[in-house]
Formats: C-alpha cells, sequence, structure tokens
C-alpha cells in the first residue's frame, strides 16, 4: 500500500478493503485505523467491510475504547452498520466492562433495520455475563425469542456461568432443562459451571449428578467441574468418591493442581483418614505439583485428629523447609497432637 501511493497510484475501496482486513487479521488496530483515516480523507464511500475490520482489529487488540470511538464515528457519519461490525463493537464492551453500552448497541440493532441475530445477542450476554449482571443476561435473552434469534450453546453457557457468579442454582437449572426441550447441547464450560453453582448453593448431590450426566454425555472433564464436585465429597464427607474423582481426572488427563489435592486432603482429613492424606501428600511430590500451606494444614489437622503427633511435627517441619509460613490452624493442631504423646 505505501509503495502505491510512493508511485502515485490511486488506491481505490477495494486496496483499502483489502488492506484494512489485512490489519485486522494481524490485529494491527494502529494501521487499520490510520488506513480508515485515509479513507475518509479521500472523500470515498466507506462500506461495512472496511468498518467492520477496523473495529475487529481493535476488538482483538483489546483496544475496546479506539473500537468504540469509530463506532461513535460512523454512526455521526451515518454509515451503514452491519451485524458484524456491532457484534465485533459488542464484544469490544465485555473487554472493557462496558455492559452498559453493550446494552445501548444491542438496542441500536433491535430498533433499526439491521439484522440481530444469535452472534449480537451471544456477544451482549457475555459481556453481562463478564460483568456479573446475570438479570440483564436473562432479559437479553428473553429478547431473543421476540426477535426470533435463536439461542446456541455458547448464549446458554454465557447464562449459565453469569448464573453461577451469582450463585443461582435454581435458575441454571431451569435453563438446563431449556436446553433440553429446544436440543441444545451443553458444552464443558456450561457443565463446569453449573456444578461449581450447585456446590455453592449447598445441592452437592445436584453437582455430583451433573458430573455424572457429563461422562454419560462423554462431555470432556475439566479441572473446574471436578473439583467443585469433589468440594461437594467434602461436604458430605464421601472421602473414597472424592478418591475416586481424582483417579478418574488422572485417566482423563485433566491437569491435577494443587487446590484438586487440597480439596481431596480436606475431605480425607474431615473423615479421620490420615494415612490417605499423607499419602496424597507424597504423590503431590512425585507429579511436582506444589503444596502451600492449606495443603500442610489440612495434612497436620487430619493427624492431630487422630493423635499422630509425629507425624504432625515432621509436615510442620517440612512446611518451614519449604519456606511456608504456618498458620494459627497449623501450630495450634500440631500442639494438640502432641499433648496426646
Amino acid at each position: 500500500f505505501a509503495v502505491m501511493a510512493r508511485q502515485k497510484v490511486e488506491s481505490d475501496m477495494i486496496t483499502f478493503n483489502a488492506a484494512v482486513s489485512a490489519c485486522e487479521k494481524c490485529s494491527a488496530w494502529e494501521n487499520a485505523l490510520q488506513l480508515y483515516g485515509e479513507i475518509l480523507r479521500s472523500n470515498m464511500e466507506i462500506d461495512t467491510l472496511s468498518s467492520s475490520a477496523a473495529v475487529s482489529a481493535c476488538e482483538q487488540s483489546a483496544r475496546w475504547d479506539k473500537a468504540l470511538q469509530l463506532l461513535d464515528l460512523m454512526t455521526s457519519r451515518a454509515s451503514d452498520l452491519d451485524t458484524i461490525t456491532l457484534s465485533t463493537a459488542t464484544s469490544a464492551c465485555g473487554k472493557g466492562s462496558k455492559w452498559e453500552r453493550a446494552l445501548q448497541i444491542l438496542s441500536m440493532q433491535v430498533h433499526s433495520q439491521t439484522e440481530t441475530n444469535t452472534i449480537a445477542f451471544d456477544a451482549a450476554i457475555g459481556v453481562c455475563e463478564k460483568g456479573n449482571e446475570w438479570k440483564k443476561a436473562l432479559r437479553i435473552f428473553g429478547g431473543m425469542t421476540h426477535e426470533e434469534a435463536e439461542s446456541d450453546t455458547i448464549t446458554f453457557g454465557a447464562l449459565i456461568v453469569g448464573l453461577g457468579k451469582g450463585s443461582k442454582w435454581q435458575k441454571a437449572l431451569q435453563l438446563v432443562d431449556t436446553m433440553a426441550q429446544r436440543r441444545v447441547e451443553m458444552g464443558v464450560i456450561s457443565f463446569s459451571s453449573l456444578i461449581s453453582s450447585c456446590e455453592k448453593g449447598g445441592q452437592w448431590e445436584t453437582a455430583l449428578q451433573f458430573l455424572n450426566v457429563m461422562a454419560q454425555h462423554k462431555v470432556e472433564l475439566d479441572a473446574i467441574a471436578v473439583n467443585s464436585a469433589m468440594h461437594g465429597c467434602e461436604k458430605a464427607g464421601e472421602w473414597q468418591r472424592a478418591l475416586m474423582f481424582l483417579s478418574e481426572m488422572v485417566r482423563s488427563n485433566v491437569e491435577l493442581d494443587t487446590i484438586s489435592f487440597n480439596v481431596a486432603i480436606s475431605t480425607c482429613e474431615k473423615c479421620g483418614e490420615w494415612e490417605k492424606a499423607l499419602q496424597l501428600l507424597c504423590s503431590m511430590s512425585w507429579k511436582k505439583i506444589e503444596a502451600d500451606a492449606i495443603t500442610y494444614s489440612a495434612a497436620i489437622s487430619a493427624c492431630d485428629e487422630t493423635e499422630q503427633w509425629q507425624h504432625a511435627l515432621g509436615l510442620l517441619a517440612a512446611m518451614l523447609q519449604s519456606e511456608l509460613v504456618p498458620d494459627a490452624v497449623s501450630f495450634s493442631a500440631a500442639i494438640t497432637a502432641c499433648e496426646y504423646s
């Protein structure tokens, strides 16, 4: 493009479209805006392709402010705005936590002649989910039916994640029924959010049921889903089931983390299974997973409750060697264990 300018070869809209699209693909938002400025100065009639590409370049680079400024400029010039441009601008709102602006853009689409499709609604629902505005997300979902926009896995996934953040597990379960009625498949994100929401709401049995449903539908497990299910086992005192889930993570090639082991060790501690707790702590070393203060505290407490004072002191020493700072719970448990000696 620069060579054309030096050679004084006149550029047309096709040339500009190609150049702006190239900038979009490599997220070169500054170049995209510079080219868009050239189009404006040339007094050429701007088409939706360049507009959409320029907004997308800004959105991909997390320059939501520039994307929205560009949208304002297009609106002030009465430029044609298509669904892709507006949906991309809505997604940019999510990166800037601007859910109010996202709703304004969606309203603009609904009240104009611009087609409002699933992508547009999904983008707006996603912004509300990121802003923890689950009520707004549900209102948008209700508007999809009015606009005859079809809801998909992305739609329900964002809604369930939002409801999970708000601990609204009953409403999340209602959405699951709606998904079944509309024959929309649940993805791993939806399942994980639902299981987490049920567990936080004290519905650990329901959480475990959905983990089984994931297996039945051959949905790939992830750490969030299994960790949430193990939290349910911890509350229910089901240490054997917690260990079963931990083994299932290994079989399913789900990456184990410190949280996974902490929950399993804590479950064993609450059930008086101190030997299992210590075995889990040892296996963390084998798997090169770093134990933290919570890990050691749970293991020490397990030894305290079963009068294993020697192991409790050994764990306290190991904790100090690892340069971890014991908390009041750790010291208290170790001291209580020593009282049994």
